[in-house]
C-alpha cells in the first residue's frame, strides 16, 4: 500500500509505518493523507472543522463513501480553547457527526489497512463529503 500526503508518496509495509504517517497529520502543516491499495481503492483523511473527515472508495464513483459518527448529532458549541492541542494529543474535545479525532482516524485507517471491521463509532454514508478548499478530493 501507499500513503500520499504533503510530504509525497511513501510505501506502507507495516502497521507501524502507517501509524507514523497518521501521526504526522496536522491541520496547519500536513492537513491530508491518502492510503491506497491501488486503482480506485483508497481511504483518505483531511483536517476540517476542528477535526478530521474520512472518506473511502472501493471501486467506481458509486462506491465513494464518507464517515459519520454513529449515534451523534452535531455539537452546537464552537471548539473550546486548546481544542487542537487536545485533538492532536488524542484528548476529548467537541466533536460532531462528520469529524473525528486523530486517535479515531488512526483506528479507522488501521482497521482498513488490516481488513478488520470498522470501529463501532462510525458508519459510512454515500458520496464524498470532502470540501475542495480543505484538501484535494480524490476521484
Amino acid at each position: 500500500m501507499q500513503w500520499s500526503g504533503v510530504k509525497g508518496v511513501v510505501e506502507i509495509r507495516s502497521e507501524r509505518d502507517l501509524s507514523k504517517r497518521i501521526g504526522e497529520l496536522d491541520p496547519a502543516t500536513s492537513p491530508f493523507g491518502v492510503l491506497s491499495r491501488g486503482g480506485r481503492h483508497f481511504i483518505q483523511v483531511a483536517a476540517e472543522g476542528g477535526g478530521f473527515v474520512i472518506e473511502k472508495r472501493e471501486g467506481g464513483e458509486d462506491s465513494h463513501v464518507h464517515a459519520r459518527r454513529t449515534g451523534g448529532r452535531p455539537s452546537p458549541k464552537p471548539p473550546r480553547p486548546g481544542f487542537f492541542k487536545r485533538l492532536l494529543g488524542g484528548g476529548r474535545g467537541e466533536r460532531n457527526v462528520d469529524t473525528f479525532t486523530l486517535g479515531e482516524v488512526e483506528a479507522v485507517l488501521l482497521a482498513w489497512y488490516e481488513d478488520r471491521p470498522d470501529p463501532d463509532f462510525l458508519r459510512w454514508d454515500s458520496g464524498p463529503s470532502c470540501n475542495p478548499d480543505a484538501f484535494p478530493c480524490v476521484t
